[in-house]
């Protein structure tokens, strides 16, 4: 969203990339208002060793730079696939964000520590299937005329979103295993919903 105040100066100009790549290097890890890695600050004021700074600033400054060129030059990655498949895209990567942030929510009204989820990668699984339901649900939706559509959608990503990792927590006798999980996740489902909801709409109208 504060890409979009340069999108003037940014997009399809010329050093536009360059422009955007300087503003993001220095404000965003160069020169940061707190210590984080690979920063002035974190160089400073953390007790990070400084080969741990410069080894890790290649990585999120090539990063940057790729994703900088991209952004400024839309012209030049025209994916057709990504165009035809753009509300399904969309609807599974914010499935997988949103499957993310509720787990947040449910560390901390359990008071679980985060590390304990980090290092799951049993609910990386779950959270990859449910990124790949909601993708595939999300092109059937979009592509149907039938009527029970509207109820087939939020029922899936429900499944998925809410019941999957219930199960999957109860199953492994996780630290997050609590029945919490299928209420809070109905906000996201309800979410993804409306997105292909207005979508369709849309789409129903041209």
């Amino acid at each position: 969203f504060v890409l979009l105040l340069l999108k003037k100066s940014v997009i399809e100009t010329t050093y536009g990339w360059l422009k955007l790549w300087g503003i993001i290097a220095v404000i965003g890890i160069i020169n940061t208002p707190g210590p984080a890695p690979c920063s002035i600050e974190g160089i400073i004021y953390t007790q990070l060793p400084l080969a741990f700074h410069i080894k890790g600033a290649p990585e999120i400054l090539i990063q940057t730079l790729l994703f900088s060129f991209m952004v400024a030059n839309p012209s030049k990655f025209k994916c057709p696939f990504l165009h035809k498949y753009k509300i399904p895209l969309i609807s599974a990567l914010s499935g997988g964000v949103m499957f993310s942030v509720s787990g947040m929510i449910l560390t901390l009204i359990l008071g679980t520590d985060i590390n304990v989820a980090v290092t799951d990668m049993g609910a990386f699984g779950v959270m990859f299937a449910a990124v790949l339901v909601i993708f595939a649900v999300s092109k059937w939706y979009l592509s149907t005329a039938s009527d029970a559509k509207n109820f087939i959608l939020p029922v899936c990503c429900y499944l998925v979103m809410g019941l999957l990792p219930t199960v999957y927590n109860y199953i492994t006798d996780s630290p997050f295993a609590t029945w919490l999980t299928l209420v809070i996740n109905g906000i996201p489902v309800l979410i993804l919903f409306l997105i292909n909801y207005i979508a369709d709409r849309r789409r129903s109208k041209i």
